[in-house]
């Protein structure tokens, strides 16, 4: 399924059949004529794709059914297949009325074996961070980088170990990329921790350029998620050191 937000503001969505043998559907969802109801920002459930969860103008979220009802098969879903969804606001952050959304991620972050916690991360125009509990909306950590976050992706590299590492790729209007480890089962490490009063320990790794004659970085951020904890700065990936990095990657595996 591809969505896209229309110059309008409508929802556009796109599904490819399975089959050669039928046709693609479109699918136009109407969206808020207000304007502090604007699309900000996008990003589909990491599970199934069966929701949108949309980020608007005024900090606001929803969820938007990606199918059509009879379509989908779900047991238990926890929201409604023919309707938007209208997400709890968000509360416990102190800045949270001076927020304005401009990049959103879904992390559906390990509890233990085979559950899983849907955290909304979102990106701010002043480069704020902030992690929420999707199910109440309350804030569970923050924190910042430099300029406006553009795109936050959830990565997850499945070919590196059995357990991979889960982390955040940060950037800014300028391209500059901020990586942030969430989940390390190697070592039983798992960021934020809302359970916990006590501070939680982060880290962050510098990846560009890594080569056997760059050292990798990891700072420690003891302060979340009572302080804004400033990232170290990436320079932008280019084309050919991720062609170096996976060539590297695959030679190590071979050996």
């Amino acid at each position: 399924t591809l969505a896209l937000v229309l110059e309008c503001g409508d929802i556009l969505f796109y599904d490819n059949p399975s089959s050669s043998q039928d046709q693609p559907t479109i699918r136009c969802v109407p969206w808020h004529e207000d304007p502090q109801k604007r699309i900000e920002a996008v990003t589909f459930d990491p599970s199934s794709g069966n929701w949108l969860l949309i980020a608007c103008n005024d900090g606001s979220l929803h969820l938007v059914p990606t199918q059509l009802p009879m379509t989908v098969e779900v047991i238990d879903q926890e929201w409604s297949l023919d309707d938007v969804t209208h997400l709890p606001p968000l509360c416990g952050f102190s800045k949270v009325y001076d927020f304005y959304p401009s990049a959103v991620a879904w992390w559906d972050r390990t509890v233990s074996e085979g559950r899983c916690q849907s955290i909304v991360v979102i990106g701010g125009r002043r480069g704020e961070i902030i992690f929420a509990n999707l199910r109440t909306g309350c804030v569970v950590g923050h924190t910042a980088v430099e300029g406006v976050v553009t795109t936050i992706q959830v990565c997850k590299d499945d070919t590196l170990l059995d357990f991979p590492p889960v982390f955040l790729l940060i950037s800014n209007e300028n391209n500059v990329q901020w990586k942030l480890v969430l989940e390390d089962r190697e070592t039983g490490y798992f960021w934020p921790i809302p359970s916990e009063q006590s501070r939680a320990e982060s880290s962050t790794s510098l990846i560009s350029g890594v080569g056997p004659e760059e050292s990798t970085a990891r700072p420690s951020l003891t302060s979340f998620p009572l302080a804004r904890a400033r990232l170290q700065g990436l320079k932008q990936l280019s084309v050919e050191k991720l062609a170096t990095l996976r060539q590297k990657l695959s030679e190590t595996r071979n050996r």
